[in-house]
């Protein structure tokens, strides 16, 4: 959180350093999230990412996390 901004906006204010994320872009958290829902949902279809720029690298890198994720929940 934010202390100055958010006295100063009147609220409580959140800030993010996108370039500190293993992709420095915000669309990291978008793929995540992205990816989260449809493990969520159980839905296993493939999904296809026509970008080499920072959606490509980001959809890249969430799925090898969620794979991840779902191995371990397969083991237990």
């Amino acid at each position: 959180m934010s202390e100055p901004l958010s006295a100063r906006l009147d609220c409580e204010l959140s800030v993010t350093i996108e370039t500190l994320n293993p992709i420095p872009s915000f669309k990291g958290r978008g793929t995540d999230y992205l990816l989260r829902k449809a493990h969520d949902r159980g839905d296993a279809r493939r999904l296809v990412c026509a970008s080499a720029g920072n959606w490509g690298q980001a959809m890249a890198r969430s799925d090898c996390r969620h794979a991840a994720v779902g191995r371990r929940r397969s083991a237990s």
